[in-house]
């Protein structure tokens, strides 16, 4: 019974072996697998990459990336992304208008599967050429609120004088 239940148990193991072959490139090439962090906000935005090798999870030293951001009025915005690690690669957007941008990214390089994926960003704000990104939508809102806690005082004040004064 023993010696059944181990044979059935090699069996399996044996049939799954094939489904993990398969996943490596019949070429030897490495497989990107990409992990994506956005940071930021406004109109600009910090864009990490995190690229290894999916079979092995080790860097791909001949890997290289290039992207390029559209907005939906067909305004195009070329990113250099820069390696700052052995499997990170950074890049700064500075969106020139507020929208939905999408970010098409490709992964290719020597003995590499060349890989493309995307991502969209949500810049919102004023144009960077008025001032820095979200700076004038701030001051207005910080300026609404304190003339609505300066009046409310206020009312507040007058109230209690009025209450004050009926007394006697």
């Amino acid at each position: 019974m023993r010696g059944a239940r181990l044979a059935i148990l090699g069996v399996a193991f044996l049939l799954g072996l094939p489904s993990i072959g398969m996943a490596h490139d019949p070429l030897g090439r490495a497989q990107p697998s990409v992990a994506t962090t956005v940071k930021g906000s406004g109109l600009t935005r910090v864009v990490g990459l995190r690229v290894r090798d999916f079979d092995s999870g080790a860097s791909i030293p001949a890997a290289t990336l290039s992207a390029r951001a559209r907005d939906d009025h067909g305004s195009v915005l070329d990113v250099t992304l820069t390696r700052v690690g052995p499997q990170l690669f950074k890049t700064t957007l500075e969106f020139p208008r507020a929208g939905r941008w999408h970010v098409a990214v490709r992964v290719g390089g020597k003995a590499v599967v060349p890989t493309s994926f995307s991502f969209d960003v949500d810049a919102v704000g004023a144009s960077s050429r008025a001032g820095s990104s979200g700076d004038a939508n701030a001051a207005l809102w910080v300026g609404a609120v304190t003339v609505a806690v300066v009046a409310a005082a206020g009312a507040l004040a007058t109230v209690l004088v009025l209450r004050r004064r009926r007394r006697t």
